[in-house]
């Protein structure tokens, strides 16, 4: 069913961290998530490193309940992730954390849907 899924963009979706996080556990060979503009918060990303340790690309951009403690959990078991989008994510000021692992930290330029390094 959904256990090979590869790419997944729920973004401004009206779905509760709970239920993303109850249907992304079913997807261990997610690569590529795009939650933005969701209700995605620290939780969700702790229930991604229990399932999806695949993952290369995230987008949050616009999660305004997701924080530094949160990207510090995926980022210790998420060993694959290459790229973070977080573009207007108020509680995420660690930027120098995520790029020391290596990640790199896009920023979603304005009524732009692709990707570019900032």
């Amino acid at each position: 069913m959904c256990r090979s899924l590869e790419y997944l963009d729920i973004r401004e979706t009206g779905l509760s961290a709970d239920a993303m996080a109850a249907g992304i556990r079913m997807m261990p060979n997610l690569q590529h998530l795009d939650v933005s503009d969701t209700e995605a918060d620290d939780k969700l990303l702790s229930a991604l490193t229990h399932s999806n340790l695949k993952l290369k690309y995230l987008s949050i951009n616009e999660c305004m309940d997701v924080s530094d403690a949160g990207i510090k959990i995926l980022i210790k078991k998420c060993k694959n992730l290459e790229a973070i989008s977080i573009s207007n994510c108020p509680y995420i000021d660690n930027v120098e954390f995520i790029e020391e692992h290596n990640i790199r930290v896009e920023v979603e330029e304005d009524n732009d849907e692709s990707w570019s390094n900032d």
